[in-house]
């Protein structure tokens, strides 16, 4: 079934990255709870899932179960360190240099990119929720990592201005009702103009963007036709 399906994909111009073996820095984290927010522990089974045109590919096929790590908040899951969203945060942490400030915090994906990259200076990380701060945190090790309470668009955080800006604080999906997408496009848009207003000359990303401009970890435009192609491999 899925090899017909992923030469079907491959006739329409599409990318198919398989998976074999996986693992994130978030593999190892405990399964552990704190206030409102936990790490959890589960697993994708053998099939076909939306890349979304990271590192060029528009899908990856998991050739058998693999571990995957969820960060959930009052239940809802906000960050899974996925073959998507890791290889997401890799290429985002290879380009990214000097001074660095992203917010939120999430799994700390970003942060373990970063640390590898010696082009970055230092990190700071702008987290609201105080619970995903305690659990996460001790995570990270790196010493140029600082993790930091607050809203990541104050002014203070400007001051000076840093040389790139990473915001992953969106979770909304392509199946969302149309209006909220409207709605965080919005919110995008407008953080975004509120960042290069006060720091023209610094990088500003925004991972769920399928742009290269806002988003260089998208190498490629999603292939067509995509809404038909997700329909047709949910299970």
């Amino acid at each position: 079934m899925y090899e017909s399906l992923i030469r079907k994909l491959e006739e329409r111009g599409c990318r198919v990255k398989r998976i074999r073996e996986f693992e994130t820095p978030a593999t190892k984290y405990p399964s552990k709870r704190f206030g409102e927010a936990e790490i959890v522990k589960e697993k994708y089974k053998r099939g076909l899932y939306l890349h979304e045109g990271v590192g060029g590919y528009d899908f990856f096929f998991v050739e058998r179960e693999i571990p995957v790590t969820k960060l959930r908040v009052r239940g809802e899951t906000v960050m899974v360190d996925d073959p998507l969203h890791w290889e997401g945060m890799k290429l985002l942490g290879k380009k990214a240099e000097g001074r660095v400030l992203t917010g939120g915090l999430g799994l700390g994906l970003i942060a373990h990119a970063l640390a590898k990259n010696p082009r970055v200076k230092e990190v700071t990380i702008v987290e609201r929720n105080k619970d995903v701060r305690e659990l996460v945190k001790p995570l990270i090790p790196d010493e140029k990592i600082r993790v930091c309470e607050g809203n990541i668009l104050d002014d203070k955080w400007y001051e000076p201005c840093p040389d790139t800006v990473i915001l992953d604080l969106w979770t909304l999906g392509k199946e969302s009702p149309k209006e909220e997408r409207a709605k965080v496009w919005e919110e995008m848009m407008t953080a975004l103009a509120k960042i290069k207003y006060k720091c023209p000359n610094t990088k500003v990303w925004i991972w769920g963007l399928r742009n290269r401009e806002l988003n260089p970890a998208v190498e490629k435009e999603v292939c067509e036709p995509y809404e038909f192609i997700a329909k047709t491999i949910k299970e």
